[in-house]
């Protein structure tokens, strides 16, 4: 890269950037067209004067005014020497991200790539910018015989994200730094006022849960097939003793990348254009349909469907076309749908492995040279229907079996692994559940998921490539996020959250009991870590702007409060109701598995203890006060 011509961050359409952590909670940021020009700090004559932007901030002298470069970026070039200023502006689609996780993205798919060869330093950078927090980096590198520098911001204001960034010569770097503190935003990019109380009390539209009235049988083509679509056909069963509605309307994936399959006479269409399906003699109907594509990554994943060289992975349901249930029709409130029991049959190309919940039953080579493996059926209100297909191989573990894919550079797995057969087992101990064996397999970029028979675990986190002891995130390892990864085991698979409320009793519930899980098998130092990172987080995140009882888990911003404020609130459950009771509380639900709520919870500490637990949840869950016990200390009166 050469600083006389323009660098080499061009987003040139609006694109979805997809950011996961390893706890596989996802953020979709919608960049403009441009976003991240990051043209040349060449220098320039001074520009024409131009309409002001709708920020403050003090240019140090020799520097143009902001110019707008597109929708939502502006910039001010140094007049006598190459440096510049660059301010970006766009809304995201997932609210309240992690800013630290934006800018470790950034740092890992921008400036490692394009500065490969020159970088000297590159390192994160937390404070306060504009007056709230924030996150960046501050690198430096050398071209051209000379020394360059830079810093970058990161703010992300409800659903909007704000960088901020400066290049230049290495000297000019400390009036630099106090131009960038100068940033006063615009009313209109301040988040709105927060949402004070949770009226619903973590119930919300998805408390209740209704069984799926079928059994699913999914065929899923991924051959080789001539115009490169996928090929899925589902065939729904009556329950034993029950029947379906002789109609029913399917809903497919998607109008723009989904047609119907060549079934003839094809399926009639009702007045919304959804095909029409009619119960056999047996009671079943069937649905074939194809998804195309057409390379675009992005659309697949949209859909739940992670496609690259040799590898598919469909770990979530938006591939699958929906039955409209009479009963899901006349469903006043959201509900929450729950998944069906299923079986699944995979074609692909003969080199490939398909891996899902349980060990296929058959993996037979037709005589087209394609593969099909068949899984048996998974039962109800588990999981949806999901595999892994690609070039995997096994590997050796005396008590797990392991699926690593070929180019999954999983270089030093098993010390991670008797970690985490460690853990799992001290967990199943301390809870008194039972659990069928499950299986490791990677995949690069699905996040970390916990599914019935399976913890997929993100290539990209390097789980498997690093000792447990690497460094982690503030301050912690990766033990500790691998602890938490079995904790979810129990809490957010086995034992489910419905409601408003599930990220608290998903996530935080799992994070709290992860510190709890490295602290029984001897990494104390670890768990303290843990309690001191969320403490710190805290302190420095500012007020939530929501309870955690409204809180969607799915959201890395949202996720991150749930992570740190959520687990704090566990912490004081346990302080208030001692720690064997508590225990004693999750036991009994465990047993049970399935879903429950924050009430039901609330009602269970009822339950125990004789304490009245109204005011607790109505200020530290369905509210968004800090437990009194990590407030932090008072200066002294004088």
């Amino acid at each position: 890269m050469s600083l006389g011509r323009p660098f080499s961050w061009i987003i040139s359409s609006p694109v979805r950037l997809q950011l996961r952590r390893s706890a596989g909670l996802a953020l979709t940021l919608l960049l403009a067209p441009n976003a991240f020009s990051q043209q040349a700090v060449s220098h320039q004559d001074a520009p024409e004067p131009a309409d002001p932007p709708p920020f403050g901030f003090t240019l140090p002298e020799g520097y143009g005014p902001f110019q707008a470069q597109g929708p939502g970026i502006w910039v001010s070039k140094a007049l006598r020497f190459r440096a510049r200023f660059e301010i970006f502006s766009a809304l995201t689609e997932s609210p309240d991200a992690d800013p630290e996780l934006v800018a470790a993205h950034f740092r890992r798919t921008r400036w490692q790539p394009s500065l490969r060869g020159r970088l000297e330093e590159l390192v994160s950078w937390t404070g306060t910018w504009a007056g709230y927090p924030a996150a960046g980096s501050r690198f430096a590198f050398s071209e051209a015989g000379q020394r360059w520098a830079g810093f970058e911001r990161i703010l992300v204001l409800r659903d909007r994200l704000v960088t901020g960034l400066w290049i230049g010569p290495n000297a000019e770097r400390g009036i630099a730094l106090k131009a960038l503190k100068s940033l006063q935003i615009p009313e209109a990019w301040k988040p709105e006022d927060r949402v004070q109380s949770d009226p619903g009390k973590g119930l919300g539209p998805a408390a209740t849960v209704l069984p799926y009235p079928g059994r699913l049988s999914v065929v899923f083509d991924a051959g080789d097939r001539a115009d490169g679509s996928l090929g899925v056909e589902l065939r729904l069963r009556p329950l034993a003793g029950e029947s379906l509605p002789s109609t029913l309307a399917w809903k497919l994936p998607s109008a723009t990348h989904c047609k119907l399959g060549p079934e003839k006479p094809p399926h009639p269409l009702d007045p919304k254009g959804r095909p029409l399906t009619k119960a056999d003699s047996q009671g079943v109907h069937r649905l074939s349909y194809l998804l195309d594509f057409q390379g675009d990554r992005e659309a697949a994943a949209g859909l739940g469907i992670l496609a690259g060289p040799a590898r598919i992975g469909a770990f979530h349901p938006g591939w699958l076309a929906m039955p409209e249930f009479p009963d899901w029709q006349k469903a006043a409130e959201g509900f929450l749908p729950a998944p069906p029991a299923w079986d699944l049959q995979v074609r692909s190309l003969a080199h490939f492995t398909a891996l899902s919940w349980n060990p296929a039953l058959s993996n037979e080579l037709l005589e087209d040279g394609s593969r099909l493996a068949r899984f048996p059926e998974l039962a109800a209100g588990q999981a949806w229907p999901f595999f892994a297909l690609g070039p995997y191989r096994s590997h050796a573990h005396p008590h797990r079996e392991v699926w690593l894919r070929s180019a999954s550079r999983a270089s030093a797995p098993d010390p991670a692994l008797r970690l985490l057969h460690q853990l799992d087992q001290t967990s199943r101990e301390l809870l008194g559940y039972r659990e069928e064996p499950w299986r490791v397999m990677t995949f690069p970029g699905s996040g970390d998921l916990n599914l019935p028979g399976a913890l997929v675990l993100d290539e990209d986190q390097s789980w498997l490539a690093k000792a447990p002891d690497a460094p982690w995130y503030g301050g912690m390892h990766l033990q500790a996020g691998l602890a938490g990864r079995i904790a979810a085991r129990a809490f957010g698979l086995r034992l489910r959250g419905a409601g408003s409320g599930a990220g608290f009793l998903d996530a935080a519930l799992a994070t709290y009991w992860a510190a709890r899980l490295l602290e029984t098998v001897d990494q104390k130092q670890e768990a303290e870590a843990m309690r001191n990172y969320w403490r710190q987080r805290e302190l420095d995140a500012g007020p939530l702007t929501q309870p955690l009882s409204l809180m969607d888990s799915r959201d890395l911003g949202g996720a991150q409060r749930l992570l740190s404020r959520g687990a704090l609130v566990w912490q004081a459950i346990e302080n208030r109701c001692g720690r064997e009771p508590l225990d004693e509380i999750l036991r009994a639900f465990l047993s049970q598995g399935g879903f429950w709520t924050t009430e039901d919870l609330r009602l269970a500490l009822v339950a125990k203890g004789g304490k009245a637990w109204d005011d607790f949840f109505r200020l530290h869950v369905y509210g968004v006060e800090l437990p009194p016990e990590f407030l932090p200390p008072r200066p002294p009166q004088q």
